[in-house]
């Protein structure tokens, strides 16, 4: 028969998770991970207690909450009903007769109402009490690149507000995400860190590193100035990280985060439009012509940038 316990050490296991990591990722004691893994609810504290952190590890798994709560409540009230049979049968009591009056009923179902709405209370700040859950996927720590620019994948809470080096980003409902992210040739440091409603904030590092490129031969050697077409828009995150949404010609060419030191070119017939989360951060080039930084402020901006 399944337990509450085998789920959990089977999911971990798959995931090739250790408890001192998902310890760490939870904040919840080594101890009271591996008393949930083997059903050993006496080393465990209140069942309130113990609800919450069942629903924490299963979230974290990717289990569904609602069905290891339910093999959960089985279990435990099983356990609870075999010791309540082992102890010595009570005496009979006598008869106490008790008269139903409106007024009871309605006191008894205002308790009730009391009772379940403290529960539901509890419930929703027990969730957002401990540190949001933070898995990245992508990228690996140490990671060596040879182009200028990567993917960041994870997934975090629902409704958790999630900044890559200190840009916040979008997260679909279920709490993942992904964004480009635009790197420096060197060594590249993305801090990725999610926060819940309560501040609660859980940061993850990865450090990834861009082989440098030398310029052709070709490039070097150009001298004659260059005659622009189009509208080509170079841009420079720095001193900072900033990110960025980009229209060209109307059409929606890219979102992502340029991190400190990172470039990225834009090309359009007639227009191209940029929008950024830090104005300071974001110096744009036209057709070779430094046109400064977006603005004086860490303020979001958004300009237009046309070839004349």
């Amino acid at each position: 028969m399944k337990t509450v316990g085998g789920i959990l050490k089977k999911a971990r296991q798959e995931k090739n998770l250790s408890l001192e990591e998902i310890e760490k990722a939870l904040k919840i004691r080594k101890s009271y991970l591996e008393a949930l893994e083997s059903s050993d609810y006496a080393h465990l504290p209140a069942p309130v207690f113990m609800k919450g952190f069942l629903k924490a590890y299963a979230r974290f798994l990717g289990l569904k909450e609602t069905e290891v709560i339910a093999f959960w409540r089985r279990e435990y009230d099983e356990k609870a009903s075999f010791k309540k049979g082992a102890q010595t049968p009570p005496q009979p009591l006598k008869k106490v007769k008790v008269i139903l009056t409106p007024g009871l009923i309605v006191g008894l179902f205002a308790i009730i109402g009391v009772v379940g709405f403290l529960i539901y209370i509890y419930s929703q700040y027990s969730s957002f009490a401990l540190s949001p859950v933070l898995i990245i996927d992508k990228p690996l720590d140490s990671e060596r690149l040879k182009v200028p620019f990567t993917e960041v994948v994870g997934r975090t809470d629902p409704e958790a507000k999630v900044t890559i080096n200190g840009q916040e980003i979008r997260v679909v409902e279920s709490g993942a995400f992904a964004v480009n992210v635009d790197l420096a040739a060197g060594e590249n440091t993305i801090e990725v860190a999610a926060t819940n409603k309560l501040g609660r904030k859980s940061v993850e590092t990865r450090k990834v590193w861009v082989e440098e490129t030398t310029p052709s031969a070709s490039l070097v050697e150009q001298e004659s100035p260059q005659v622009y077409s189009d509208v080509e828009v170079e841009v420079l995150a720095d001193p900072e990280a900033a990110w960025l949404s980009v229209e060209e010609d109307g059409v929606k060419t890219y979102e992502g985060v340029l991190s400190a030191g990172a470039k990225r070119q834009f090309k359009a017939k007639e227009v191209v439009k940029i929008r950024t989360g830090k104005a300071d951060s974001t110096r744009v080039t036209v057709n070779g012509k430094d046109m400064g930084l977006m603005g004086m402020s860490p303020d979001p901006a958004e300009r237009e940038y046309r070839k004349d």
